[in-house]
């Protein structure tokens, strides 16, 4: 084995252990709402890659995003590649605020 296998698996594993704490604590994540040209509300959650729905409504999109975000936490647990994912992809952004420009 090569010597940053061993790093790797060790990365997993706290990787795992984290997310499992996740699982099991309330925990808080930044979710980046928009709205469509059709005007569904879209909801993406930068802190977990991939994790995005839509909805009609800003209630019905509270719930499918809580929704997303425990499935991806459970994936999270089982599969070795999307936690690979979350390792190289994941950010959490600081919100600074939104503009209108006009050229």
């Amino acid at each position: 084995m090569a010597p940053h296998h061993g790093v790797t698996l060790v990365v997993f594993y706290f990787l795992r252990v984290i997310l499992l704490k996740m699982i099991k604590e309330k925990q808080q994540f930044k979710v980046i709402i928009e709205q469509d040209a059709d005007g569904l509300f879209v909801a993406s959650v930068p802190s977990l890659p991939g994790c995005h729905t839509q909805a009609k409504t800003i209630a019905e999109l509270k719930k499918r995003v809580r929704e997303a975000i425990s499935l991806c936490l459970e994936v999270a647990q089982t599969d070795p590649q999307y936690r690979k994912k979350l390792e190289l992809f994941a950010y959490e952004p600081n919100f600074l605020g939104l503009d209108l420009v006009t050229v």
